[in-house]
């Protein structure tokens, strides 16, 4: 949605989905979405109350309109086993769910932070979409200029 990335480019998708630059104007429910990451990293923060943690939470609530989104949470976010993700960029709608699954026991220590984030299609078109764009070469059709 966002173009071509630089090849290696580090990319903090909580960044990316939050900041006002990448893919938030592209989210068509980015309350829900920014309440869900900005409440997963809070909880994060508690938990392990590491530096790195702590600095991402304060990004994430420096971005504008992040605060004032978190004050008036929406009936969906408080209702809703999954994370729906709407995006809408010219022609191209993607509806996309996301689950968390962490691996490992505490007594684990090299397990105990594992945590893999899948997103899966919500429909059809979304589906056809992405099938498309792993066609090499296909997604160079879609191209959007903002």
């Amino acid at each position: 949605m966002v173009g071509p990335l630089t090849p290696g480019a580090a990319i903090n998708l909580a960044d990316a989905l939050v900041a006002p630059d990448l893919l938030r104007r592209y989210l068509t429910n980015w309350q829900e979405v920014v309440a869900y990451f900005v409440r997963s990293v809070e909880a994060d923060a508690a938990a392990d109350a590491t530096e790195e943690t702590a600095t991402l939470r304060d990004r994430l609530l420096s971005y504008p309109g992040v605060r004032e989104s978190l004050a008036t949470p929406s009936a969906e976010t408080v209702a809703a086993p999954i994370l729906p993700m709407r995006f809408a960029k010219g022609q191209v709608s993607l509806e996309l769910f996301t689950t968390l699954t962490i691996l490992g026991m505490p007594q684990d220590a090299t397990l105990q932070e594992m945590r893999i984030e899948s997103f899966f299609p919500m429909n059809d078109e979304t589906r056809q979409v992405f099938r498309r764009w792993a066609v090499p070469g296909a997604a160079t059709v879609h191209k959007h200029r903002s």
